[in-house]
């Protein structure tokens, strides 16, 4: 129903916007004069904060690169009835920016793994390896001991912060785990993906490290820790030695990823995928592979050798606060009915080893609750005995932004607030990681306006931690782990739909669109020929656009990315950096391992992190439309309707 809607919108915009028509104010020279005169005195006017930062958190957007943020903020103003271009995202509005290198040590174009753990740990790594060295090999899991490397998150636990994960995806995938977890295989999602090599060798599960390797506070997804000078400079063959910069624990988790797991300053993790995904479980995982999800995961070797899988580091590798997201069925028993899908045999819990994840995390914290719902979310973000938070709202991924059922599943921004209520209660500050993980795969389906809507939800959570939080006290870092092949070109007429047609046809004497991909599913060829495309049929949200080069899934890009950055310390966010200098920023700015000797003043007036915030309970927008659609839109929508039928 939503899809349809928001169809009706663009058609109705393309209605009123089609003919180019430019602001007459736009054709004064004195405009411009204007704009730039107010712009540079603002530059002239900012002074940047000095102080340490209380509280610490990472915004991903995943697969977010430049041209992404350009289409989306185009999209965003057109739906609220602007031509587009003219309209700043929330990110677009942060004071400090710089361009950060996405290549991982073994690859130019990089993946969500290795990438987690340079911007999560401040220590680059391998492809599809997470929370460990390049000294570590991909799926070899006797290379993970001694080669693990620590998240800025779990330094920020150890110091007495709170901590939180939140993402779309499922919480134990690649950038979620990040934070917490150390595998060679991002796909160990829970015991069932390892190989007999690795239950041998002693390698664990994403799922596992999440409720093992710290204590998080907040946790929310579809599942997620630590960095250091120097970091990963072990070899494999050493002893691991307790050091200030083991794993710690964490307290906030919410995302997807339920189907894989049946303290001192807060944690949290938020994202829209698995929370056992790669971004996240930068945050808290150690592993040579990135789909490791589950146990169910593992090679033989890998079991031999003692590695765990992303889930299980979920939950032990450190204490976080936090963790939302998606992921459920890597952390339940293989067998166990998913309790939003127990008919569907397919939800149904992963792990091979019996053990009941959630319930394990649970034991561990006398105020813990798990929830997989929207309305037992925000019962939860409102309860006071709740210290402990974990919501897992789909058995893996979350569902697309268009394609929610809002009385069901929370928006990401929903997720973040909630996180926000739980982590801002320590005095002593929080760190949050915030992902919208399924940017990246709306891209990788070269489905232009999944992804894009996606991003206009993310800048939605930015925009409401914006108005929960104090820059005085807040550091604030919205970045992107990696491009995409996503283009937007052919000199559309301004204020024509983005994802719309390109002004002219091309020398095939056929129309094509303005955002295109270099590779992908969406290359079709017609009797030998590429297909034409129509007005209506491009702007249908379900619409793949075409590709140069024919792959069942799009690649990545290999281009710089940006960094947004707001609040303390957030000046040394500037020129052409490593991806591994954010987490270093990040540290520094809290004074927290390895820069505990920064001294920085603390705040002079520190606010509390939660500023009277709205209810969470509020109804859900109809939509990822920031502002209602202006009655010319609508009018624009309904006298298009015949034609819809």
């Amino acid at each position: 129903m939503q899809g349809a809607w928001v169809l009706l919108l663009l058609l109705g915009l393309g209605l009123r916007l089609s003919l180019g028509v430019i602001p007459v104010e736009e054709e004064d020279p004195a405009f411009w004069n204007r704009q730039a005169a107010q712009a540079l005195d603002a530059a002239k006017k900012l002074q940047p904060i000095q102080t340490a930062a209380k509280n610490l958190i990472i915004f991903l957007g995943d697969g977010m690169g430049v041209s992404t943020v350009t289409a989306t903020r185009i999209l965003k103003g057109q739906m609220s009835g602007k031509p587009g271009p003219e309209t700043p995202l929330v990110m677009d509005q942060f004071p400090y920016l710089a361009l950060s290198k996405t290549y991982n040590v073994d690859k130019h174009v990089p993946d969500s793994a290795g990438t987690a753990t340079a911007y999560l740990c401040g220590v680059k790594g391998n492809m599809k390896t997470i929370g460990v060295s390049a000294a570590a090999r991909y799926n070899q899991c006797n290379t993970t001991r001694g080669n693990e490397v620590t998240s800025v998150m779990n330094r920020a636990k150890k110091a007495g912060k709170s901590v939180g994960i939140v993402t779309t995806t499922r919480v134990q995938h690649a950038s979620p785990a990040g934070t917490y977890a150390h595998t060679v295989n991002r796909n160990w999602y829970s015991d069932a993906d390892l190989s007999a090599d690795a239950k041998t060798q002693g390698c664990q599960d994403i799922a596992t490290q999440l409720i093992n390797n710290m204590d998080i506070d907040v946790r929310q997804g579809g599942q997620g820790a630590g960095l250091g000078r120097g970091g990963g400079t072990h070899t494999h063959h050493s002893p691991r030695q307790p050091t200030a910069l083991e794993p710690a624990r964490v307290s906030v988790i919410l995302g997807g990823g339920r189907k894989y797991m049946w303290g001192w300053k807060s944690v949290g993790i938020v994202t829209t995928t698995r929370v056992q995904h790669a971004s996240p479980a930068g945050t808290y995982a150690h592993t040579v592979n990135r789909n490791w999800y589950s146990d169910a995961d593992l090679s033989a070797d890998a079991k031999t050798q003692g590695c765990q899988d992303i889930a299980t580091q979920l939950i032990n590798n450190m204490d976080i606060d936090v963790i939302l997201g998606g992921g459920r069925k890597y952390m339940f028993p293989e067998g166990t009915p998913d309790p939003e899908y127990p008919q569907d045999d397919s939800r149904n819990g992963v792990r091979k080893d019996k053990r009941n994840l959630v319930q394990e995390w649970q034991a561990k914290h006398q105020g813990a609750q798990y929830v997989w719902n929207r309305t037992a979310l925000m019962q939860a973000s409102n309860d006071s005995s709740v210290t402990h938070l974990m919501g897992l709202f789909e058995p893996a991924d979350m569902k697309y932004e268009v394609q929610r059922d809002f009385t069901k599943d929370p928006s990401l921004a929903e997720m973040t607030e909630a996180a926000l209520r739980l982590l801002s209660r320590n005095p002593r500050g929080f760190y949050l990681f915030v992902e919208g993980g399924r940017i990246d795969h709306g891209h990788h389906e070269n489905v232009a306006y999944r992804a894009l809507t996606e991003a206009i939800e993310f800048d939605n959570a930015i925009d409401k931690t914006s108005q929960l939080t104090s820059e005085n006290d807040t550091l604030t870092l919205v970045t992107a782990d990696h491009s995409h092949v996503f283009t937007y070109g052919g000199y559309p007429l301004r204020g024509s739909s983005v994802v719309g047609l390109a002004d002219g046809k091309a020398s095939d004497g056929k129309s094509y669109t303005s955002v295109l991909y270099g590779n992908g599913p969406g290359y079709q060829l017609s009797g030998g020929a590429r297909p034409d495309v129509d007005k209506s049929e491009s702007r249908d949200p379900t619409y793949r656009q075409q590709a140069a080069v024919p792959l069942s899934s799009e690649t990545h890009g290999g281009e710089d990315v940006a960094v947004f950055a707001r609040g303390p310390q957030a000046h040394l966010v500037h020129g052409v950096q490593e991806q591994s200098f954010v987490a270093h920023v990040m540290a520094f700015a809290a004074c927290i391992e390895p820069y505990t000797d920064c001294s920085l003043p603390t705040p002079a007036s520190p606010t509390a992190a939660v500023q009277t915030p709205a209810s969470p309970t509020a109804a859900a927008h109809p939509g990822p439309a920031v502002c209602p659609p202006s009655l010319a839109l609508l009018g624009g929508a309904l006298l298009l309707l015949p034609a819809l039928h």
